[in-house]
């Protein structure tokens, strides 16, 4: 089969994405190894939240997340060039539409699987530098956050190229008998985009962030995670940092994700806790608040309560905090 030169330069593509995965595993090995120096607690954190083996893992899911999206990229650009260079032939065309469905149906929830498991561990790499093992002279963070933009590198051939599939779909279906096969095609293609999109979306924070995402815990939060076993602990690092990292790239799916206590405060005045499920067990409550003159998002942890305690915890908190602002008064 002979391409268009407009036609997606696959083999290229995929040199240059075990090149970035490669990249980013070996600035995340280096980093890894000189933070965890720093201190005992750099040590400890490590290992408790699994940062080593969790980093191994995440070289081979980012290689079958390529392997993945090189199958559908593959199956797109056979079917698009079979549309193009012989539209007649509607058996053939069908077939290939439905081939293409089955592909990107097979794959996607690979793909988005592997992409939450690589977005917990980058996010949480970084966190670990800043919270618990920083180093104020390491430029490692900053060269591991730079190494992923290896991975965003074809998106101004990649976003055109889905664009005039998805037309070229469209264009073969104007007649009022649309095939099932081919609508079915139409939708898997935008929840493609849409999982590219978001993961898009977290590359381009991590490279360049547009806020310094803080974290202050409070004596609340240090008390309450105590009582929690490590991988308790871990898990609520993981899902804290997860959660408010979307704040930076998908505010949307942030807003899904938790729930927003606002008290009634005197007319002016907006703010609201943040309610974080952690499991079907715990709930964090937390506020986000932005700090435009230090670019930087803040995020103030307040407690970590099992799931019965919520009600009388927020209510706590919220008389706490915004006793001076409230309109019962």
């Amino acid at each position: 089969m002979t391409r268009d030169v407009d036609w997606f330069p696959i083999d290229r593509w995929l040199t240059d994405m075990k090149s970035a995965v490669e990249k980013i595993n070996e600035q995340g090995d280096a980093m890894l190894h000189e933070h965890r120096r720093e201190s005992e607690t750099a040590a400890r954190n490590a290992d408790l939240w699994h940062l080593s083996d969790r980093h191994s893992h995440s070289r081979e899911t980012l290689l079958s997340l390529v392997v993945a999206v090189r199958e559908i990229i593959e199956s797109i650009d056979e079917c698009r060039h079979l549309i193009m260079q012989h539209p007649g032939d509607e058996r053939d065309v069908q077939r290939s539409i439905s081939h293409c469905s089955a592909v990107i149906d097979g794959n996607l929830p690979a793909i988005e699987k592997s992409f939450v498991e690589i977005r917990h561990c980058a996010l949480d790499l970084l966190q670990w530098t800043q919270r618990s093992a920083r180093m104020e002279k390491s430029q490692l963070p900053e060269t591991y956050r730079a190494s992923f933009a290896g991975l965003i590198k074809y998106t101004p051939i990649f976003k055109p190229m889905m664009a005039a599939f998805q037309h070229d779909l469209l264009r073969i279906n104007q007649s009022p008998g649309i095939h099932p096969e081919t609508q079915r095609l139409v939708s898997l293609v935008n929840r493609y985009n849409a999982v590219a999109e978001s993961a898009r979306g977290f590359i381009g924070s991590v490279v360049e962030p547009p806020l310094e995402l803080v974290f202050h815990e409070t004596e609340m939060f240090a008390a309450d995670v105590e009582s929690l076993s490590s991988e308790q602990m871990g898990m609520v690092a993981t899902e804290v940092n997860d959660c408010c990292q979307l704040l930076l790239y998908d505010p949307v799916e942030f807003k899904r994700r938790v729930h927003h206590v606002r008290p009634q405060l005197t007319e002016g005045i907006d703010a609201s806790l943040v309610v974080l499920t952690i499991s079907d067990a715990y709930k964090l409550i937390f506020t986000a608040d932005e700090d435009p003159l230090f670019r930087q998002l803040v995020i103030t942890l307040f407690r970590v309560v099992p799931v019965a305690q919520l009600d009388p915890a927020t209510i706590e908190l919220t008389r706490a905090l915004y006793a001076s602002f409230s309109s019962e008064q």
